[in-house]
């Protein structure tokens, strides 16, 4: 299941504006993901508000710029114990925040590392406010336990949304972390039953993955109820029970109202979780705030389990998927002028988006840009080299794209070809299972889209001695010698502790020989880092 529109977008505000001071005690609680080196990678709709900044002006930066040197020393120490822990483990680390306005907001950080081989390590965490005495909490006096009509406060409930966020970290598969969130509110007195499923074998049907006081219910997504509401618009959708058309009587006899709750993570929809209420109240506005809030923290905690699967398995799923999309700029070049366009690679821009570098396998650099000037939504479309045969163009294209749809399935695109406007994709998945899930967001973004074959094949993996005999390989005698002499000779230190000339006379060449040794040596061992990483 897959929504057009971001939750942000659906919810209809502007997710970077600074509308007002942060406070803490407010209920507001961010969270981002961190690279392993500390660069940030993504930030929520709640950090932006927590702190006053856009995602633009986090994303890519680094930790320190959060909550100082300080506070990073400290967060590195706490992810540095997390790790030899190992697996997805967790601890918490005070902190204080700064904002974009210049406040300081005492803040416990909730830490959980994603984990993957050496060097692999991400983390993704949330900041917790702490009250002080200039931000007191909202008076609960009286509001100790449930309300008069059974409810829990919605303080209460927000308290327990930050400890589920965090136990949700501990789960190894999704049918756990299903079970984990059925559990959850079940034991609170004011809700009567808990389903969680996704799509199967319809994309009008869910089966459930975990349920807590009913069983044996599928639900369906083309109808005008709750359930259909809240998969198309990506919203939490409340009702009363009996004027929920597609609620069935086993899960309407269960509570008196009902939320459908989309579970999302970016564009995605990963499932649904729905629940009844038996309390009067149980379901009002604050509570349907908080299960929104609900739906992001179990949609993340899926995202990271589909992430830490792709790292960690050995065997995969490749799928090679022809797909047609008139409204691609890549396809427009391709079909105009009747040649081949091969994505190179994509990197991510410090605001987000994904930005392509393609080769365009024909000359003609003014009918290129041609096609360039009929697409205003293309953010930046520029050629950066020219050869005899072909082009190589930046391109950054408008969401959605396949590289960053097969993202958030858990795959990466391993190759990527457009010719005469229709596109050849190969992707690897962590299982076959995933396949479905992925075409059929995939059909809900674009035209036409076919699987083409699919095959299960054993991840490649080299030792540190198998990689560096065959970077060697790619090398030539002269080339391998120009580039042992230089990093001997300090040529690449700063400042350079000799000269080309220097290094040229001990090879007995030109200085000019040296260097086209040396550049095509730099060019192939460039190629064989970056190419890897091309799947985004």
């Amino acid at each position: 299941m897959v929504d057009e529109r971001s939750p942000a977008d659906a919810a209809g505000h502007d997710v970077g504006e600074r509308d007002r001071e942060p406070a803490a005690g407010d209920g507001v609680t961010g969270r981002y993901q961190l690279a392993a080196d500390g660069t940030v990678v993504a930030v929520d709709d709640g950090f932006c508000r927590l702190t006053g900044y856009r995602h633009a002006e986090v994303v890519g930066e680094h930790v320190s710029t959060l909550f100082g040197d300080d506070g990073s020393e400290r967060y590195g120490a706490a992810l540095g114990k997390v790790r030899q822990r190992g697996e997805l483990c967790r601890t918490d680390v005070a902190v204080t925040l700064d904002t974009a306005g210049g406040d300081r907001i005492p803040c416990t950080v909730h830490v959980q590392a994603l984990g993957g081989e050496s060097g692999m390590w991400s983390s993704v965490g949330e900041f917790d406010p702490q009250e002080t005495d200039e931000t007191p909490a909202a008076s609960t006096a009286g509001q100790d336990g449930p309300t008069a009509g059974g409810a829990e406060p919605s303080s209460s409930l927000t308290d327990r949304i930050r400890a589920l966020s965090r136990e949700l970290g501990t789960a190894s598969t999704r049918a756990e972390l299903a079970e984990c969130v059925c559990e959850w509110l079940v034991a609170l007195p004011q809700y009567g039953a808990a389903w969680v499923g996704r799509s199967h074998c319809s994309d009008a049907v869910l089966e459930p993955e975990a349920t807590a006081e009913v069983e044996g219910v599928t639900l369906r997504t083309d109808g005008d109820g709750p359930v259909g509401r809240a998969v198309a618009t990506a919203e939490v959708q409340v009702t009363a029970t009996d004027a929920a058309a597609d609620l069935p009587a086993a899960l309407a006899d269960t509570g008196t109202t009902v939320a459908a709750v989309p579970l999302v993570h970016g564009e995605t929809v990963y499932g649904l979780l729905v629940v009844t209420a038996t309390a009067e109240g149980a379901l009002g506005p604050a509570e349907r705030a908080a299960f929104a809030d609900v739906g992001t923290v179990v949609g993340h905690a899926l995202c990271c389990l589909r992430a830490r699967r792709t790292l960690m398995t050995g065997r995969v799923t490749e799928v090679t998927l022809r797909v047609r999309d008139g409204g691609s700029v890549l396809s427009a070049l391709s079909e105009r002028l009747d040649c081949r366009v091969t994505v190179e690679g994509v990197v991510s821009t410090p605001d987000g988006r994904p930005r392509h570098y393609v080769t365009v396998h024909a000359p003609a650099t003014d009918r290129i840009r041609a096609v360039g000037a009929d697409w205003p939504a293309v953010e930046r479309f520029e050629i950066v080299s020219e050869h005899d045969d072909a082009c190589v163009v930046t391109v950054e294209p408008p969401e959605p794209t396949l590289h960053r749809v097969t993202a958030e399935h858990g795959g990466s695109v391993r190759d990527l070809v457009f010719e005469c406007g229709d596109a050849r994709v190969t992707i690897e998945l962590p299982d076959a299972d995933g396949t479905r899930e992925l075409l059929a967001a995939l059909r809900a973004k674009f035209e036409t889209v076919t699987l083409a074959a699919q095959r299960e094949t054993d991840r490649s993996i080299q030792t540190r001695r198998q990689f560096r005999s065959a970077l060697l390989d790619r090398l030539s005698d002269r080339q391998q010698t120009a580039l042992r002499l230089a990093y001997r000779a300090g040529y690449f230190n700063w400042p350079r502790e000799s000269t080309g000339e220097d290094i040229a006379a001990s090879m007995d060449v030109s200085a000019p020989t040296f260097h086209k040794h040396l550049r095509h040596a730099e060019e192939k061992l460039a190629s064989a880092v970056v190419a890897p990483e091309e799947g985004y």
